[in-house]
Order: C-alpha cells, then structure tokens, then sequence
C-alpha cells in the first residue's frame, strides 16, 4: 500500500508542477503586457483576465493559454477538432460570460516564441461569449 501512495504523490507533485508551469505562460503574457504602455485596457482589467487565464488552463483541452493584450484569453488546444474546441469555448463562456476566447491557429503558432508577439495577437477572429450567449 505504501508504493501506491507514493505513485499517488508522485502523480500528484507532477501534475501540480505542470499546472504551474502553465499558469506561468498566463503571469509572463500579464507581466509583460503590464510593463509595455500604452495598455489598451486599465490595468485591473489585465487583472481580471489573468484570473481567467489560470482558471483556463484547467480545462481539459487546453496545452496552454496566456492574455492577449487587446484584451483574451488565447488557448493552444491539445487536439485541435472543431468538437473539442467547441467544448472549451462552451466551457470557457460557462465560466466568463463576458470572456473573449482565442484559439491560437497554425499561422500564429511561430508568434508563441517571443512573449511580445504572443500577446500582440489580434482578436479580431475571437469569440466574444456575449455573442455566443446572445446576451
């Protein structure tokens, strides 16, 4: 009984130290936008979607997410089929009625390398949820 919960520890100090190192692409993309005026959102709103962004990443097909400085949360998708992503954004608007979601594509898959191009990724494809929700 003793291995079995040592695996169980072991198992869990892993997935513990892979939900931080995601989350470290959310308060790298939040620190960076932070330090690099003009913010074209006030600085509590930078806030806000950072707290999204953590929540984010727990969700089941998220490899990663980090903010947009327009004002997003950005996933990378594990499996990128238009079912699973479906599920995230309904997921996703479940949480943040008023979030905006953008799933990062093949084009922008290069940008992920420089934080500073990482956030400068424009929205303009992104769903709002207010437009999902019809609210």
């Amino acid at each position: 009984m003793r291995a079995a919960a040592r695996w169980a520890a072991a198992l869990f100090a892993l997935a513990a130290s892979a939900a931080s190192a995601l989350a470290d692409s959310c308060a790298k993309s939040r620190d960076h936008i932070l330090a690099s005026p003009p913010l074209k959102l006030p600085a509590e709103a930078y806030k806000d979607l950072y707290t999204m962004c953590i929540q984010t990443v727990s969700l089941p097909n998220v490899k990663d997410a980090f903010i947009l400085r327009e004002g997003a949360v950005a996933v990378v998708p594990r499996i990128d089929r238009i079912a699973l992503t479906a599920a995230t954004l309904a997921q996703f608007c479940g949480r943040f009625p008023k979030g905006t979601l953008h799933f990062v594509t093949g084009r922008e898959q290069p940008r992920l390398r420089s934080t500073d191009q990482a956030v400068r990724i424009p929205i303009g494809r992104s769903t709002p949820c207010s437009r999902i929700s019809g609210r």
